[in-house]
């Protein structure tokens, strides 16, 4: 449902949906406006290195450190606690039920790598 449109420039519109509880607020931009919608799918030009320099610690960190930063990022970003690894026993019973075609593929590869 569209509450209400607010003009923002000449050639857009913003509209609030709702849907239940939930509300967001879209931009509406013509397709007639080719100045526009060239900005929109024109390519953002970000400078990446800070990014860069991030990732760069923390692989260093995953390095140093193993399991114990993997635990810490995975907390940090995915809000991941509790067990790390999946416990044998549980992928040997979930890949029981994988088709079978699957299974002798992954026995395949698995004595390639082996």
């Amino acid at each position: 449902m569209i509450d209400g449109r607010t003009k923002v420039r000449p050639c857009c519109t913003r509209a609030r949906l709702q849907s239940g509880h939930d509300a967001m607020t879209i931009q509406i931009v013509l397709s007639t406006n080719a100045g526009e919608v060239d900005r929109l799918l024109r390519p953002r030009r970000e400078d990446h290195r800070r990014t860069a320099t991030q990732v760069a610690r923390i692989v260093e960190d995953v390095r140093a450190h193993g399991d114990d930063a993997v635990r810490k990022y995975a907390a940090k970003f995915d809000k991941l606690s509790g067990a790390f690894e999946i416990p044998r026993a549980e992928w040997q019973r979930t890949a029981l039920q994988a088709p079978s075609d699957v299974r002798m593929t992954a026995q395949g590869s698995s004595c390639a790598v082996s």
